[in-house]
């Protein structure tokens, strides 16, 4: 069984069309490890009403383990987007055999402020406060991560990173779908995500090896 822990997210408006992206905390609760995952995230309007609908491919979350997972409505959004929910389809249970791809030396670090040339400015107007924009001093989040398994990671391997304000609430997230692909067996590869909102005050990183390969069951991890 997996539980949805905790969501929240940030509405990005450009043109005034809405382009919300989406943090959640998935923990599987049972002995097993859950396969072939597909999560299915709905954008709500105030009145609740789906407005748009997001899926995702998950190859794996390991029995008593979270996994951290962002999701981004890439077709604007003609509605503001006051909600979310979040539903959670299991391929296949098995028996607890392997793990995650681990993650270390995770950094969350401050950038030096600096100046824009006049002109090149970029309005950028959020739902969430806690990601409102900063003239300067942005952040960068940075760690490594290193394939565990005896084969490569597929093609469509991605990096999900969910992002935390100081009061612990989920302030959206970001995805990197070509740092991770075709890792090799045993290799570390170093990872990044640059031009954070000042105020992210934590992140948390998974590594999905597999990507959209889960959608077909085709992920051939052990």
């Amino acid at each position: 069984m997996v539980r949805v822990v905790k969501t929240g997210f940030s509405d990005e408006i450009s043109n005034s069309e809405h382009f919300p992206s989406c943090g959640i905390e998935l923990r599987n609760v049972s002995n097993s490890d859950a396969r072939n995952l597909i999560v299915t995230v709905e954008w709500l309007d105030a009145n609740g009403h789906s407005i748009s609908t997001i899926r995702n491919g998950l190859a794996l979350i390991p029995a008593r383990r979270t996994f951290y997972m962002s999701c981004f409505q890439s077709d604007g959004l003609t509605v503001a987007v006051a909600s979310l929910r979040v539903k959670v389809n299991i391929g296949k249970s098995t028996a607890h055999a392997t793990k995650l791809p681990p993650v270390s030396n995770l950094k969350l670090t401050s950038d030096e402020c600096g100046s824009s040339p006049a002109g090149t400015e970029k309005p950028v107007t959020l739902w969430n406060p806690q990601l409102l924009p900063q003239k300067c001093g942005g952040r960068t989040l940075a760690g490594t991560l290193n394939n565990p398994y005896k084969i490569r990671f597929s093609p469509d391997a991605v990096i999900y990173v969910v992002f935390y304000s100081a009061n612990g609430n989920i302030v959206g997230g970001q995805q990197d779908d070509s740092t991770a692909v075709s890792l090799r067996p045993g290799a570390t590869i170093p990872f990044s995500f640059s031009d954070l909102h000042r105020d992210i005050a934590k992140a948390e990183v998974s590594v999905d090896p597999c990507g959209v390969d889960a959608f077909a069951g085709d992920c051939r991890l052990p």
